[in-house]
């Protein structure tokens, strides 16, 4: 075999691993995850953690006495107004989405099986009136089962209220120039689907970075 053909299969051998590489880098950005069998159940009081690493962001979802729930992530190759949530098997619980086309922001969420579970959707007309903006929870069935105070951009804490006047649940982010972390507080689990509660946090994180 001379020179040439040596090179020639050498530049080939190349070839063919950059795109076996290319080919497993799309595969495990885009395929279809295994759907969770069961929900987790998350505790009366957790923490969702961002951190940065060098193909996405992910928040750890994380009970007060250490006990991991899963992640919620957001991957750079995928769209940047989506993210996913995983239990602790990697398995997919749900995801949330930012709508394309609504009348103000609208996050909806999913199940694992693309059902539709409800959404985080801007009240537009409230907001256009106050300093801040104001957000309603809707069910699956278009409901409003909570909503929120006014938040602004330098928002460290989000109450939820129901339809009653009480509070369903509290986040608080502590002041961080770094990462975000979320403690999240439910007084009444039954009100909104936990599926929700968690998006709510991250979506908020990305608005405040301008993604």
């Amino acid at each position: 075999m001379n020179r040439a053909s040596s090179d020639s299969l050498k530049i080939k051998g190349k070839i063919a691993l950059a795109i076996v590489a290319v080919a497993a880098l799309l595969t495990w950005f885009y395929w279809p995850p295994t759907a969770a069998k069961t929900i987790p159940q998350l505790p009366w009081q957790f923490s969702m953690s961002e951190h940065t690493w060098n193909l996405g962001h992910v928040f750890d979802i994380q009970g007060t006495d250490g006990t991991t729930y899963g992640t919620i992530e957001n991957k750079w190759f995928r769209s940047h107004s989506t993210f996913h949530y995983y239990d602790n098997d990697g398995n997919l619980v749900a995801y949330g989405r930012k709508a394309w086309f609504s009348i103000g922001t609208r996050i909806e969420v999913y199940d694992a099986n693309d059902t539709y579970i409800g959404c985080l959707q801007k009240q537009v007309l409230s907001s256009a009136f106050s300093f801040g903006t104001i957000y309603s929870v809707l069910d699956a069935k278009g409901n409003e089962v909570a909503t929120s105070r006014k938040l602004t951009i330098i928002t460290t804490g989000i109450d939820l209220y129901g339809k009653d006047g009480a509070k369903v649940a509290s986040l608080s982010r502590p002041l961080s120039l770094v990462a975000d972390t979320w403690n999240v507080t439910v007084d009444k689990p039954d009100v909104i689907d936990s599926r929700m509660l968690v998006m709510i946090g991250v979506f908020k994180t990305m608005a405040d970075s301008g993604k």
